[in-house]
């Protein structure tokens, strides 16, 4: 897992090269939020690649009662 804060476009780059440098293999999943641009993210990744993208659910509690 990892957290970053990037542009759009350099997102879509890291996570590709991201990817390659750890070992993705069709196992792997990609899990995004989709909030924002998570969902931009992940039809992006989707139609640009062949990686697992897969849309988490969105919590249905605040972020005080999850934790």
């Amino acid at each position: 897992m990892v957290e970053v804060w990037l542009e759009f476009p350099e997102l879509i780059k890291f996570i590709i090269q991201y990817t390659g440098r750890y070992q993705y293999n069709s196992q792997s999943k990609i899990i995004i939020e989709p909030k924002a641009s998570g969902i931009s993210i992940a039809q992006t990744l989707r139609s640009q690649t062949n990686l697992n993208v897969i849309e988490s659910k969105n919590p249905t509690v605040d972020k005080v009662t999850r934790v």
